[in-house]
C-alpha cells in the first residue's frame, strides 16, 4: 500500500466522522508531543513505527459545561497483507479489515473510545476508593 496509505489515512479520518456524527471533529494528529484542534498537521505523523505503518488521529469532543473541548489521541497500527489490512488501535489486539471495510474499522475504534472513556469515568466515581488505598494518584 506504501504512499497509498495516506490516502487510506485521510478517508479513514472522514469515515469515522461521519460515524460519530461530524465530519469536522476527527483529524490527523501528530506522531506523538503535544497537540491541539486547531492545528492542520496533515501528513506529519503519517509513518512508520515498529515495522508497521501508524496514523495518528485526533477527536475533539466539545465540553457539556462550556466552550471548551478535549482532544484525544489515538494511533492505528497497520500492515498490509493481500487484499486486507491488519490494524490494532493504540497497541490493542489486531483485527482484520478489507480495504474499504470502514464501518468495521469505525466500530472497533468507537468501542475503543469507549473504553477509554470508560475507564477514565471509573476513576472519577471511584477518587475516594483509590486515593485511599495508595495505589493511585494522590
Amino acid at each position: 500500500m506504501g504512499g497509498s496509505f495516506s490516502c487510506y489515512a485521510y478517508k479513514i479520518v472522514a469515515e469515522l466522522g461521519k460515524c460519530l456524527g461530524d465530519e469536522k471533529i476527527v483529524a490527523l494528529a501528530p506522531a506523538n508531543g503535544g497537540f491541539n484542534f486547531e492545528t492542520m498537521y496533515r501528513e506529519d505523523g503519517l509513518g512508520f513505527e515498529g515495522g508497521k505503518y501508524r496514523i495518528p488521529i485526533m477527536v475533539k469532543f466539545d465540553n457539556l459545561n462550556d466552550s471548551g473541548y478535549m482532544a484525544y489521541r489515538f494511533n492505528l497500527l497497520c500492515t498490509k497483507k493481500d487484499e486486507s489490512i491488519n490494524i490494532s488501535v493504540s497497541g490493542g489486539a489486531p483485527f482484520q479489515v478489507e480495504k474499504d471495510e470502514y464501518q468495521k474499522l469505525c466500530e472497533k475504534i468507537y468501542q475503543h473510545l469507549k473504553a477509554e472513556f470508560s475507564y477514565g469515568a471509573w476513576f472519577d466515581e471511584n477518587s475516594p476508593n483509590y486515593q485511599s488505598t495508595n495505589i493511585g494518584y494522590t
